[in-house]
């Protein structure tokens, strides 16, 4: 999957190689509801998630005891937070 955007309307990203050299207003652009799920012992540290924060609708969630492949490590728990998130958004 790349780190670049394919077009405007949809745009996924992986891991702290996809916002490297994002600006700030990339970040305050984004109009759509946002989640964020990282484990708490994830490589992808609250520094790499700072700037996700800037969106104007963002939930940053940290799945508690678990690393980078939480989905993996409790699955249950890591689908009923994004299912949550999902219905409260749709």
């Amino acid at each position: 999957m790349s780190s670049e955007p394919s077009n405007r309307r949809f745009f996924v990203s992986r891991g702290t190689a996809a916002i490297r050299g994002l600006e700030a207003k990339t970040f305050s652009a984004v109009r759509c509801p946002t989640y964020v799920l990282r484990g708490e012992h994830d490589f992808v540290t609250e520094p790499c998630v700072d700037p996700w924060r800037r969106i104007a609708d963002v939930r940053v969630d940290e799945l508690p005891g678990r690393s980078h492949h939480a989905l993996l490590e409790d699955g249950d728990d890591y689908v009923a937070r994004l299912a949550a998130f999902l219905d409260a958004h749709s």
